[in-house]
């Protein structure tokens, strides 16, 4: 019961504070502006705290706090209020990379969760500190990658709603109770933000939206193989990556293209996946066809690790 308490809560209150955001956002100059490498046009409000709130309220009566639970709530304050940051004042690269690496050192270094062995194929192999450098990396690289899907309306969160909807089955699965709190919530205040955020969106998740579901969702996707929180022990390699698939891929190719251009990997083009289905099949379609690549790697991932 705790479970579908949680997802309604969290869900009603992203909702609530999403219809918020769209009349109260102008007031406070929190507005997405168009510009050459943009696809809409005017100004958009934008609103992903509202995810953050959601998921707060929505675990608060029934999560077991510890200091791996602290971490993960702390580090995501951060990362959001970094977003923040960016979307009213425009921060570089090197100061979001940074801000972003101590968010990231808080969960691994002070909560304890960082990657200490994996298995692959039957085998088991123990990281030592290299695994702290790999949970470092996974926990910025899908930050930001999730942060680069969103490119068209309803993309990020949609995809996201996906990937946590087989998390939640993962961490079903593994009887890893808190992970499966943590996503339920931060899957229904993903879907409660949808309904604003779905094509013609009315409300943006800002960089404060992507970088916060890219950042809890690249936890969860590891936490969920764990039957205790907290702990990242013989942790499977194929399922984490194939469920984040399509931001990972776009990403890599990202900094290819870039790369190969003789431009900053940190530059924005409109040469992501979903700009070249947008220019061939449209809107809706291509949306539809990104939501079917999502669904199609999380089966993937379901697949090779279920047994």
């Amino acid at each position: 019961m705790q479970y579908l308490l949680s997802i309604l809560i969290a869900g009603s209150t992203s909702y609530s504070l999403a219809w918020l955001s769209v009349r109260l956002a102008p007031r406070l100059g929190l507005l997405d502006r168009a510009d050459g490498r943009k696809l809409h046009r005017g100004t958009r409000p934008i609103g992903g705290l509202a995810l953050f709130l959601g998921l707060l309220i929505g675990i608060a009566p029934f999560i077991a706090w510890s200091r791996a639970v602290a971490s993960v709530i702390l580090g995501s304050a951060v990362i959001a209020g970094l977003g923040l940051l960016d979307d009213l004042h425009g921060l570089g690269p090197r100061t979001k990379l940074l801000v972003q690496l101590l968010a990231a050192l808080i969960p691994t270094m002070w909560g304890g969760i960082w990657i200490q062995s994996i298995s692959l194929g039957g085998l088991s192999l123990e990281l030592g500190n290299w695994g702290i450098l790999l949970t470092l990396l996974w926990l910025v690289g899908i930050t930001n990658a999730l942060n680069l899907l969103d490119g068209l309306d309803g993309l990020a969160a949609g995809c996201a709603a996906i990937a946590l909807g087989f998390t939640a089955l993962f961490a079903w699965r593994t009887a890893s109770s808190t992970a499966l709190l943590l996503t339920l919530a931060l899957l229904g205040a993903a879907l409660g933000f949808l309904r604003y955020n779905f094509y013609p969106a009315r409300l943006f998740l800002g960089n404060e939206g992507s970088y916060l579901l890219g950042f809890i969702l690249a936890v969860l996707a590891l936490e969920s193989f764990q039957p205790e929180f907290g702990h990242l022990l013989a942790l499977p390699v194929l399922p984490p990556v194939l469920l984040l698939g399509l931001p990972i891929a776009d990403t890599l190719w990202a900094i290819i293209r870039r790369a190969r251009a003789g431009r900053s990997i940190f530059a924005p083009d409109l040469g992501h996946i979903h700009h070249r289905l947008l220019e061939r099949w449209g809107y809706l379609k291509a949306l539809g066809i990104l939501y079917g690549i999502s669904l199609a790697l999380g089966l993937l991932a379901l697949g090779s690790w279920w047994r």
